[in-house]
């Protein structure tokens, strides 16, 4: 992307320079002439152009030089978002979608370095790692980090004391994956990507913040589009099955799936959302019926006013 090469004609007019026009400044005019785009975040992005290429080797060559990487992830959303920006940073990668999954696919003995989510179904990544450790033969080690929504106190010591390596809280950062990955599984030629500048922590009241994939994934308009898209499809699934699941009682079922909908939420931008998706779980795992019917009714609302925004963001950009 380049500062120079976009700018504004008017209030509602940007010119980009046809000889020759690049992919990336058209997209970032039209993002700017959505409102997707500000002029500030243009000025932090790097220009690629003057940046080093970084080329994802093929499987068989990740395999070979011991850096392939497995990700375990049930949600949707994450799985896709974690994907590209693993491609950005030039690593090779391959997808379980649970933990029994990723158990049977480490045995294989590809895998350089595992990446998983704590809490997925039929085997959670607490429960995989041990699996693991207690399966290495003596001097084996793969580095395992636990990439978690769970920002519950504690949550770090927990991973640890597992047997993981390390920890990443979602939404994952760009810059903060790739030195994760750096510290944990080293490579030759090693490129340091960055994208916007760091941003401070936002008020749990953002209804939805549209930079967010911006800063995960960089300005990348039609993919940013399809993950919503996706979002907003699971998201009225899983707000469905938490509804009919706290007029049965079933707090259990209210934790888990709240715990699925807090993480894409935070991914994708829809921070309030993912807040309240985080107090329904905790009143869930205690079994407190009473926060869990209140509370309800809030993460529905906040669920229709981050869709509207989203939805909005559409039409800006046709």
């Amino acid at each position: 992307m380049s500062r120079e090469n976009v700018s504004a004609v008017s209030a509602y007019e940007f010119a980009v320079p046809i000889a020759p026009m690049l992919y990336q400044d058209l997209i970032s005019a039209l993002a700017l002439a959505a409102g997707r785009l500000t002029h500030a975040d243009l000025a932090h992005a790097p220009d690629r152009r003057n940046s080093p290429r970084i080329t994802v080797p093929a499987l068989d060559d990740a395999v070979c030089a011991g850096q392939l990487i497995l990700l375990a992830e049930d949600n949707e959303t994450n799985r896709e978002v974690i994907l590209e920006q693993l491609r950005l940073l030039g690593y090779a990668a391959e997808v379980a979608t649970d933990g029994v999954e990723a158990l049977n696919m480490w045995r294989s003995g590809r895998y350089g370095m595992l990446l998983t989510d704590c809490h997925m179904p039929n085997m959670d990544g607490f429960e995989l790692t041990r699996a693991i450790r207690d399966a290495e033969v003596d001097g084996a080690h793969l580095p395992i980090i636990a990439v978690t929504a769970n920002a519950m106190q504690g949550e770090a010591q927990h991973c640890r004391s597992c047997g993981m390596d390390d920890y990443l809280s979602k939404p994952l950062r760009l810059d903060e994956l790739g030195r994760m990955l750096s510290k944990w599984l080293k490579r030759s030629g090693e490129v340091n990507l960055a994208l916007a500048a760091p941003v401070s922590i936002m008020s749990q009241q953002v209804i939805w913040d549209p930079l967010m994939l911006t800063r995960m994934v960089g300005a990348q308009p039609e993919m940013h589009r399809r993950y919503l898209e996706k979002f907003l499809l699971s998201a009225e699934k899983q707000l469905a099955h938490i509804r009919s699941a706290v007029a049965a009682g079933n707090t259990t079922i209210v934790a888990d799936v709240a715990h699925q909908l807090k993480s894409s939420s935070r991914t994708v931008g829809a921070q309030y959302l993912g807040e309240l998706c985080q107090e329904i779980e905790v009143a869930g795992r205690a079994a407190d019926q009473k926060a869990c019917d209140v509370l309800v009714d809030r993460i529905n609302q906040s669920f229709l006013d981050a869709a509207q925004e989203i939805r909005g963001s559409f039409t800006k950009t046709g």
